[in-house]
């Protein structure tokens, strides 16, 4: 019997029985993604099956009934009370005066049926570093939170029945002036002559090509990783992207994919991905 609460990582209980990934995945639609081994890989250690809850909309008792079967227990008292974690401010969000703090209600947006990620990204990276974007919405943006970590500071309330504040505190970030050095040697930054030396290396038919230029985030890293999952030991996987993937390229840093990138000009980034050993 595995003991688990309402914080534990969804990949501490895959690792406990593998046979959850099913049981979970099954439970609403949003969590089909676990059964794709790479964007298991990317979810599973952020997310806690409280988050997992929110981000499926199911209540975490559906969670326990999947799970009690497959041989786990679930300890009610060692589980966090929510409500009173999240009321506890930080102490560099009670510092930041009023006016370094922008908020941006994306209900509307949401509503309206768009996707408000293009406008969420283009107001933070217009901050200064010191400066605070508070997104407003009806459940906790946690593919956000984990798109902007490296980026920001992130502190989540629940301010009403269905509104929750999460701030984003903008900080220097290391990976965006020195990507070769923080995402390690799976990583090789090319020039025209040595990208094409690269894909020299792979005849045409070899090469599978896909275009998420046009995606927006997280689409493209989706959409790639999904690509990686069916690529033959032989092939190469060549993306047409519009700015380097930093994320993406954090990801398969830890896997067995070597990643070639070629910055052509702005907007306009070539990918060269395969398996390496």
């Amino acid at each position: 019997m595995v003991t688990i609460t309402n914080q534990t990582k969804l990949s501490e209980i895959i690792l406990a029985n593998p046979d959850s990934i099913g049981a979970i995945a099954a439970i609403a639609k949003p969590l089909e993604k676990l059964k794709n081994p790479l964007l298991r890989k990317l979810m599973a250690s952020r997310i806690t099956l409280s988050e997992a809850a929110n981000i499926s909309g199911c209540d975490l008792d559906m969670f326990r009934q999947a799970l009690i079967p497959l041989g786990f227990s679930f300890d009610q008292e060692g589980a966090v009370n929510e409500k009173e974690e999240i009321e506890k401010k930080p102490q560099w969000l009670l510092t930041i005066p009023d006016d370094k703090i922008s908020d941006f209600d994306v209900r509307p947006v949401m509503e309206s049926g768009d996707d408000p990620l293009k406008a969420i990204v283009k107001k933070f990276g217009a901050l200064t570093d010191g400066e605070v974007l508070c997104i407003i919405n009806s459940f906790v943006p946690y593919p956000l939170i984990s798109l902007l970590a490296g980026k920001s500071l992130t502190f989540t309330a629940q301010t009403g029945p269905s509104e929750h504040h999460t701030w984003f505190l903008k900080r220097f970030c290391e990976v965006d002036h020195s990507v070769e050095k923080t995402l390690g040697k799976a990583l090789i930054m090319d020039d025209e002559t040595s990208f094409a030396a690269a894909l020299a290396n792979f005849p045409e038919p070899a090469v599978k090509r896909i275009d998420v230029r046009h995606l927006l985030m997280p689409a493209p890293m989706q959409t790639i990783l999904d690509a990686l999952t069916g690529l033959d030991d032989s092939d190469a996987l060549y993306v047409y992207h519009k700015k380097v993937p930093v994320y993406l390229l954090e990801e398969l840093n830890e896997t067995q994919f070597a990643v070639h990138v070629l910055n052509l000009a702005e907007g306009e980034v070539r990918l060269l991905i395969y398996k390496n050993g």
